[in-house]
């Protein structure tokens, strides 16, 4: 989306024609935070666990706005006999990044209604790390049975997928009735 920002020029009328807008893709929040905490960026479009994570680090920054309320959903393949949470027992789940927001509500909201945790914790249900795209292919190819992932991914997975896949936890049920900003848009006090 910031390519098409920039590409068609909306940079500038943002931040004036003097002003050289130079974008990043980083594979996940994480990673992210620490180019911004050692001060190689200085605005992100970040996920809120992320930023929270490195301003209780000392990250100086300042929170411009939230974004992309809701839309984290979990899906799953249909022939893999996931009909409720507790059948995810075993099963192998990809999220886009370590500390992440899916991350995070994987391990802390979603697993526990179950009364499940993953292996790094001693638990059944192994989490890969995987970005979107690659999610996409591991989930319909099957090298992994479900996959938390933010909107528009969702969509494209279900659309991809046809009756491959399907959602087994929808983003107004993550929690908050869905008014969650998933993501923050941070600037560098500086």
């Amino acid at each position: 989306e910031i390519y098409l920002i920039k590409a068609l020029g909306y940079d500038k009328l943002v931040f004036g024609p003097d002003v050289k807008v130079e974008v990043h893709p980083f594979p996940h929040g994480s990673a992210m935070m620490e180019a911004f905490m050692a001060g190689q960026l200085d605005i992100c479009y970040v996920g809120s666990v992320p930023t929270v994570n490195a301003w209780a680090r000392g990250a100086k920054l300042k929170i411009i706005a939230g974004v992309n309320y809701g839309g984290t959903s979990l899906v799953v393949r249909t022939d893999r006999g996931i009909n409720s949470i507790k059948d995810l027992d075993g099963k192998k789940v990809a999220v886009p990044g370590p500390g992440n927001f899916q991350d995070v509500v994987l391990r802390s909201i979603i697993l526990p209604k179950a009364g499940l945790k993953p292996k790094d914790k001693g638990g059944t249900v192994e989490i890969v790390y995987l970005k979107p795209a690659e999610m996409r292919t591991a989930l319909l190819t099957g090298q992994v049975d479900a996959a938390i992932v933010w909107e528009p991914h969702v969509t494209m997975m279900l659309k991809e997928g046809g009756d491959k896949v399907k959602i087994l936890v929808h983003w107004k049920e993550v929690g908050w009735e869905g008014k969650y900003p998933s993501s923050t848009i941070i600037a560098s006090e500086e």
